[in-house]
């Protein structure tokens, strides 16, 4: 039977507008992840955190994959777990030397024993001194994922889809928020830090859909000035679990002549960590206050003024 002369015919799906800023910004992050790995202006430290950093970024941003592309996403989410697991060690090195040196000019203690406590801390870093072929591999790794992303092609979803999934990230993160601080166990409060990088790249993908219009510009800043809450939040528990590391280390050491600098060492770090937390609470109940109907529907709005 043929069709009515009036009536168009049929066109291929395409993509819409939240879902293309959604592919561009995962293909964004990584391109600029393999930017700041390889650039040799950076310290190799600083290239390896990046590294990481955008592992964890494009990671967030692929769980809100679209229902066709889900399947997809979650095979890029294991290649980019890998990429973390594989930078972890020489990350975890180069954090305890910043650990250190941001408690050092505190410590009432002799010289000499600082620069020895010094040399077991930044000796970790010689032991995971790997980082430069990681990174290499961590680039090859982005680069191709970069390609798989690129044939994906024309994908149904929208932004309604995207909001229920940035919402259904936020509940979990509301949720273990306050039984993490109420149980103050390091695996507890590692957790719910991850839950909180998760919201942070998720806000700040809404925040460039909300467009540089001059319209747009107050619920673009609103959704800035969130992230940059949940951003804070993150470095205060990601210190609060170097300081963890740092006591580890240092509680493992069997010199008599450090003893008294160690016991110092281990007082100013548990004083140190008390002020994390107590940073930490303060941004994370301004960061959750909204519930998570309360939030999507707010975050939809900025959005979309």
């Amino acid at each position: 039977m043929s069709r009515k002369p009036n009536t168009p015919a049929p066109s291929p799906s395409r993509p819409t507008p939240a879902v293309t800023a959604w592919q561009a910004e995962v293909i964004g992050v990584l391109r600029r992840g393999i930017g700041l790995m390889e650039n040799s202006d950076l310290p190799p430290e600083k290239r390896t955190r990046k590294g990481r950093q955008t592992a964890k970024a494009a990671a967030a941003l692929l769980r809100l994959a679209p229902p066709g592309l889900k399947r997809k996403a979650m095979g890029l989410r294991l290649a980019l777990s890998g990429v973390r697991r594989m930078l972890a060690a020489s990350r975890d090195s180069d954090a305890l030397v910043e650990a250190f040196d941001r408690l050092a000019p505190g410590l009432l203690i002799p010289r000499a024993d600082l620069a020895a406590l010094h040399k077991i801390v930044a000796g970790q870093r010689d032991v995971h001194d790997t980082a430069a072929g990681e990174r290499a591999k961590a680039a090859h790794i982005f680069a191709a994922l970069i390609r798989q992303i690129e044939t994906w092609g024309r994908t149904k979803g929208g932004l309604t889809p995207l909001l229920a999934a940035i919402g259904a990230d936020y509940r979990k993160l509301r949720r273990g928020m306050e039984q993490a601080f109420a149980e103050g166990d390091i695996n507890a409060l590692h957790a719910m830090r991850k839950r909180v990088i998760i919201h942070r790249h998720q806000t700040g993908l809404m925040a460039r859909m909300a467009g540089a219009d001059k319209e747009a510009g107050r619920g673009r800043d609103r959704l800035l000035t969130h992230e940059a809450r949940a951003k804070a939040l993150g470095v205060a528990l990601g210190r609060h679990r170097d300081l963890c590391l740092l006591d580890d280390l240092l509680r493992g050491q069997q010199s008599p002549r450090l003893h008294n600098a160690i016991e110092r060492t281990l007082a100013a770090i548990a004083d140190a960590q008390a002020r994390q937390l107590t940073e930490a609470r303060q941004l994370s109940r301004r960061l959750t206050r909204r519930k998570r109907r309360d939030f999507v529907g707010w975050a939809g709005r900025a959005i979309s003024r």
